[in-house]
């Protein structure tokens, strides 16, 4: 009887964890939109994708935040720097393509600074 409330709780558990992955992957996939659209105004700016002080300032920025919630610093910076190469890797990737994405809208007002 106890070893049947274990495992419905390790169940339990498996499926809440289940369900945070889909989560974050989802954040991933907005996050990585956002990351083309970067990618998108550093071509119009002609300013490199690779931008160091921006990813220290990411990881510095991720690490305290990570330490504030329980988390290994190693652990931040090593997902901090795979997120940041893929998102690299698609800024670069869509600097060879010649046109303009469709990711968010163009010239909106509420980015425009005066």
């Amino acid at each position: 009887m106890i070893e049947g409330w274990w495992r419905k709780r390790l169940q339990y558990c498996r499926e809440q964890v289940r369900e945070i992955d889909h989560e974050i992957l989802e954040l991933i996939g907005e996050r990585m939109k956002i990351c083309l659209e970067i990618g998108e105004i550093k071509k119009h700016l002609d300013i490199p994708v690779f931008d160091p002080e921006q990813e220290i300032k990411v990881l510095k920025d991720k690490a305290s935040l990570g330490a504030a919630i329980g988390l290994e610093e190693d652990f931040v910076t090593n997902l901090m720097n795979l997120m940041m190469q893929y998102s690299k890797k698609l800024q670069n990737n869509n600097r060879k393509y010649k046109g303009e994405l469709e990711l968010y809208p163009q010239k909106d007002e509420k980015y425009v600074t005066r």
